[in-house]
């Protein structure tokens, strides 16, 4: 009976004695339960700069907490082992049969013996929740944001990229990874990152500005003022980038005075390169979000009137008009007294134009034929001397068919360092290309020609250039040719070079690299003819060995004029 009293205390399996199972018998080689550790409930929590995300979670300025299930610990009881085998206890007499047909006696109760697996199952549930919870996708995103943010702290800006990449690829609509990897590209000053970045946070930012909480906004304001950082080599892009931060941020003075400052400094660029429409647009930009800025003010005025006069230059004359009439009233000086003069002006130029296209025409036709002489005359002319001082800017365009694109086969006039020349041959807007020829008039008895392959605007390639006099005291004739390759417009290479004069030729050819002769040309053709030497910084002098019993003097242009390289006509 002592061993049945313990046993009624506490069975083996180390289950506490309830009224359902007392006196229930439990063999006594039944396992124990097996013990099971729960998990500690646990908050993790780390501080990070910024605003919470479109999830609710604690954003960069606040903490992540990562909630855990508590679970109860249960600590097994220590199964009791017997120390003498239990004696069955003696049956009691039968009672009496009672109402219920067991003799009277209390009814039996059935054994329960899943009563003892259900900790068991309920732990294991509540472990199983808890690790299915930590393993979520919400989850693994806070995990990624907040190693990342640790990694900022510790200054471990690569450690901290591939975290916040991680939460990207979890979750690419929150804003706290796309601040956090920001932040981690400037760490390692990567302007490059940093931009893609940007450019991918800024599209989904203007997606869903609409939706945005207070404290989501917050980050995107953060994320937008890194626009500087970013683009602080092309103002242009930090222009259009900032444009649209103050359209989803009207109300920020900082964007706003960002914008002002980037219309007039890109607006100035603008102008400065002649590109007079961009420029003034922005600078009116500018003056629509500032406008009793009278700095702004002064600069657009400026660029109205030099794009007035731009105009004029380039022969523009709709545009003249087009400008003044828009500025009126609005720039200074800008009025009805100053439109009359300009429609003065326009109306004495057209005029002019009409007679240099007359003249223009006749250079046209003349250089065609590749008449040099006739050009020579034409160049000594009255009506040619009053061409040029009616030209008012350094090139002068004709083209049979007026059509705008300065391209085909047309002449010009191109005014270089004091003189003028023409060009006859091909053109892409505007610029030689292909075969071209080039005249200039040297004096009433002396011109030259040159004729080749152009590129660029210049001549490159194959070229020929031809000097040709005509002396009227003497009756002398006198021919210079060079040819050779021509690298800019400047000789290269071997040059051949020939004076043909009073029935002689002489070979007064040389080498050069890029204009540049390899040696002294006066000290080698002296050997060659004595008596040469160099008269000036301009031309080179030869004194030829006497014909019969006199002397020719004969003068060699030495191609300088023009610079400090040997080159052709106008280079």
């Amino acid at each position: 009976m002592e061993n049945n009293e313990t046993m009624n205390q506490e069975n083996v399996t180390g289950t506490p004695v309830t009224p359902e199972n007392e006196g229930v018998s439990v063999p006594a080689d039944a396992s124990p339960v097996t013990p099971v550790s729960a998990p500690e409930a646990s908050t993790e929590s780390t501080e990070i700069l910024g605003t919470s995300s479109t999830s609710g979670t604690q954003g960069l300025s606040g903490s992540f907490e990562i909630p855990k299930v508590p679970v109860e610990p249960v600590t097994p009881e220590t199964p009791v082992t017997p120390e003498t085998p239990v004696t069955p206890a003696t049956p009691a007499e039968p009672a009496a049969a009672g109402p219920d047909g067991n003799g009277g006696a209390a009814p039996v109760k059935k054994k329960k013996p899943f009563l003892i697996a259900i900790p068991v199952v309920l732990i294991i549930a509540a472990v199983t929740g808890v690790l299915v919870y930590n393993n979520t996708p919400r989850q693994r995103f806070i995990k990624q944001i907040n190693m990342g943010v640790r990694s900022l702290e510790e200054l471990d800006y690569e450690t901290a990229r591939v975290s916040f990449e991680k939460a990207i690829e979890i979750d690419d609509t929150d804003l706290e990874a796309y601040l956090g990897l920001m932040k981690a590209y400037s760490g390692l000053d990567d302007t490059d990152g940093m931009a893609e970045t940007y450019e991918t946070a800024i599209v989904l930012i203007e997606d869903n500005m609409d939706s945005y909480t207070d404290e989501n906004k917050d980050t995107a304001l953060d994320i937008l003022r890194y626009v500087q950082e970013i683009y602080k080599d092309d103002k242009e892009k930090e222009l259009k980038s900032v444009e649209l931060s103050l359209e989803l941020f009207p109300d920020d003075d900082d964007f706003r005075d960002l914008l002002i400052d980037d219309y007039f400094i890109v607006g100035g660029d603008y102008i400065d390169e002649k590109k007079f429409d961009k420029g003034i647009d922005y600078l009116e930009k500018a003056l629509e979000l500032d406008p009793d800025n009278e700095q702004i003010k002064a600069r657009r005025d400026r660029a109205v009137k030099d794009y007035i006069s731009y105009a004029f230059d380039t022969g523009d004359y709709d545009l003249v008009l087009k400008l003044v009439e828009k500025y009126k009233g609005i720039v200074d000086g800008i009025d009805d007294d100053f439109i009359q003069k300009e429609i003065d002006e326009i109306n004495r130029i057209k005029a002019e134009e009409a007679k240099n296209r007359e003249y223009m025409k006749i250079v046209y036709d003349t250089m065609a034929t590749e008449d040099y002489e006739a050009m020579l005359a034409m160049y000594n002319s009255d009506e040619c001397q009053a061409f040029l001082q009616r030209m008012t800017r350094k090139v002068y365009y004709y083209f049979p068919d007026e059509n705008g694109s300065n391209s085909g086969t047309g002449a010009a006039c191109y005014h270089y360092n004091g003189v003028y020349y023409f060009y006859y041959g091909n053109y892409e807007n505007g610029s030689r290309e292909g075969y071209g020829t080039t005249f200039i008039g040297d004096s009433k008895e002396l011109y030259r020609y040159f004729k080749g392959t152009w590129s660029g605007d210049k001549p490159n390639g194959d070229g020929e250039e031809i000097s040709k006099a005509v002396f009227t005291n003497s009756g002398d004739e006198y021919t210079e040719t060079e040819s050779g390759e021509l690298t800019d417009g400047h000789w290269t290479g071997h040059i051949d070079a020939r004076i043909t004069s009073g029935g002689h030729t002489y070979d007064v050819s040389f080498d050069a690299v890029n204009g540049k002769p390899t040696k002294n040309r006066t000290a080698d053709f002296n050997a060659k003819y004595p008596g040469t030497w160099k008269g000036d910084s301009y031309s080179y002098i030869y004194a030829f060995d006497g014909i019969g019993d006199y002397w020719s003097w004969y003068c060699v242009w030495s191609y300088m004029r023009y610079g400090d390289a040997l080159g052709t006509i106008g280079f």
